[in-house]
């Protein structure tokens, strides 16, 4: 069997030897024939060098081959529910549709689905050997959630043009007093307003009150005067901000994902027959 493919790099090699080479082999993984277009192709559509493509390549090989050797299969309903999919993300209404679009773009029918099969196999190993061993603990989304979460604080306001009446509803702050005791004096009859902020987090403000915001001292009352009209601000508190666990939750699969699926295929890559050809 070594040979009868050998004997057939060595045609596809050879039989444009007068003439300008279109395609070759240019790298089999465990006997699984990667061609030079593919490698281009990949590079094209991906936007990134042959090397890198033919990595990408060889990887996808190394996981086919491990599916195969694994027995794994596609039954019909699978596959056809993956070819109508397939149609439909491509922006046809059925398979025939598509199957006479892609026909006409010269491309082998029976080709696209042999791929698809492919794919679909790789796919399938993945599943077994990494997706449903993949788990996120509660413990592990809160440790990033406390590091990566970011902080909210519990801000009110006086805003006046009067600074005797700022100082004094100041004074009274730093007294102790409850902010809504302290700004009692805070009247529309005297061209003052008073109220709370709500918690907010870092840059949400206007940058002469955000700076205040974040550089007072819990409980400590501070002024700031913007065209004209004197800020007193408030930071009550502060606390933790919510996080998106489930957005954490996913984040961390991914990275799980991806670390996993790095560790099978250089374990498949360690064991595997992988040979370099050049015309």
């Amino acid at each position: 069997m070594r040979w009868l493919f050998s004997l057939f790099l060595f045609i596809t090699l050879t039989f444009y030897a007068d003439a300008k080479i279109l395609d070759y082999v240019e790298i089999t993984v465990n006997n699984i024939p990667i061609l030079h277009s593919e490698i281009e192709k990949y590079a094209s559509e991906n936007n990134v060098d042959e090397k890198s493509a033919a990595k990408e390549l060889i990887n996808k090989a190394l996981l086919l081959s491990e599916a195969r050797k694994e027995g794994l299969s596609i039954d019909n309903k699978t596959f056809e529910t993956a070819l109508e999919n397939l149609a439909k993300a491509n922006g046809f209404k059925n398979v025939e549709e598509f199957r006479k679009a892609v026909e006409k773009e010269g491309i082998q029918w029976k080709d696209l689905k042999k791929k698809l099969e492919e794919q679909l196999l790789i796919q399938k190993l993945i599943a077994l050997k990494i997706k449903r061993n993949l788990k996120i603990s509660d413990g592990e989304i809160e440790k990033v959630c406390k590091a990566e979460g970011t902080k909210a604080r519990e801000v009110y306001y006086v805003v006046t043009d009067n600074s005797t009446l700022a100082e004094e509803i100041k004074s009274y702050l730093k007294e102790g007093l409850p902010f809504k005791n302290a700004t009692k004096i805070c009247t529309q009859e005297n061209n003052c307003k008073s109220g709370f902020i709500g918690n907010v987090k870092r840059g949400m403000l206007l940058q002469p009150i955000d700076k205040i915001v974040w550089s007072s001292k819990i409980g400590v009352p501070q002024t700031v005067t913007i065209n004209g009209k004197i800020y007193v601000i408030y930071v009550k508190g502060e606390k933790q901000a919510s996080c998106n666990t489930e957005k954490i939750k996913e984040k961390l699969l991914k990275k799980e994902y991806a670390k996993a699926l790095k560790s099978l295929v250089e374990k498949l890559r360690s064991t595997a027959h992988i040979e370099y050809f050049k015309p």
